[in-house]
């Protein structure tokens, strides 16, 4: 009796296989393209850090992160008694130098005074020796007379001389002073200018801060960080698919908290070595579209347009065995296929069916 059970039921089981209908489906035509997923994130096409040009302490912030501003908007003022000491006594050396070098400056005075009176004692001497001269041609004044008038005229020649290029000497000297202290007083302007940090480049939005009010900062030392108004997509792609992206292809871009609102895109740049902290590739992509839909900084799924064909031959991708095979229906056979574009739900057939050929559907 228990024989006899075990013989029904498995009968029964081979009745049911017999008459469990096979699913089966011909290929159609259908227009299909294959994507390439990607993630990223919306960024400024240009970021850079501002860095202090002099130690001190953080006097005024003049901008919050986020803030849009035009070239030439400050970011801070940084505050520093040395140097404003140092530009008080650069000032001061420089007004002193120039009211030095000045013709009523009383050293230059002074020597014109005495270049006078040389001039003035020069000429007496001269008169003096051609009195002499004439006397002595006729006998009145000795010769040892003659000759010491001779030498307090020579006397005051070089005398006037050297007073004379004393006069030169001084005004280059005071020249040479008056141009140091200009440069002195020029680089300690500079350095106070580099106290009032300001933004360089058209349209930038501060990223990032990284100092308050009233902390102390060193040249060199990160104020804050800048990024272009205009943006880009950051895509990260797999080594595996890289090769497939050209520049100029179609994108289609969803934030990854809403897949409602689908915006379009094109690549626009490959960069040739992979990224050591994401072993993925980066690519630049632009957004198509005169206002950008996105915030900075959104995080974005990308599907990048790789392969399209035009009514392709297509069956359901279930359908396709391993090897790129098909069961035939009416005879059970498998015969070779030539695939091309694969998506989630059909597969591409470029050779092997058509569409009068009828294939079921095998577990695998």
């Amino acid at each position: 009796m228990k024989n006899i059970f075990i013989y029904l039921f498995i009968a029964l089981n081979f009745l049911a296989s017999c008459t469990e209908e096979i699913e089966i489906t011909k290929p159609i035509k259908k227009d299909l393209k294959d994507f390439i997923y990607a993630t990223g994130k919306l960024v400024p096409e240009i970021e850079y850090t501002i860095p202090s040009m002099m130690d001190g302490n953080i006097k005024y912030l003049y901008l919050n992160e986020g803030d849009t501003v035009k070239s030439g908007h400050p970011v801070c003022q940084i505050g520093n008694e040395i140097q404003l000491t140092q530009l008080e006594n650069a000032a001061i050396n420089y007004n002193f130098s120039k009211n030095n070098s000045q013709e009523n400056a009383p050293q230059i005075v002074k020597l014109k005074e005495q270049i006078n009176q040389a001039i003035l004692k020069c000429s007496v001497d001269s008169a003096n020796m051609n009195r002499y001269q004439r006397l002595f041609d006729k006998h009145a004044v000795s010769s040892l007379d003659l000759e010491r008038t001779k030498a307090e005229f020579l006397n005051s020649q070089t005398n006037r001389t050297l007073l004379q290029k004393s006069l030169e000497d001084l005004k280059a000297m005071v020249a040479l002073n008056e141009l140091n202290a200009k440069s002195q007083l020029r680089i300690q302007e500079q350095n106070l200018k580099y106290s009032k940090v300001s933004i360089e480049n058209e349209d930038a939005i501060i990223l990032k801060i990284f100092k308050s009010k009233g902390d102390p900062i060193r040249k060199g030392e990160p104020i804050c960080r800048v990024g272009s108004s205009k943006t880009i997509l950051k895509l990260f792609i797999s080594a595996s698919d890289i090769k497939s992206i050209f520049i100029n292809e179609s994108i289609l871009i969803a934030t990854t908290i809403d897949h409602s609102n689908v915006y379009k895109g094109v690549i626009t740049k490959i960069y040739p070595m992979i990224d050591e902290n994401t072993q993925s590739y980066i690519v630049d992509a632009s957004i198509d579209s005169s206002a950008n839909p996105l915030a900075l900084g959104s995080k974005v799924q990308v599907n990048i347009l790789v392969k399209e064909a035009k009514g392709a031959l297509v069956i359901p991708i279930d359908y396709l065995l391993k090897g790129d095979s098909v069961s035939l229906s009416n005879n059970h056979q498998r015969v070779a296929v030539k695939t091309g574009i694969k998506t989630q739900d059909f597969v591409q057939i470029l050779s092997g069916l058509d569409e009068n050929s009828s294939i079921e559907l095998i577990d695998q």
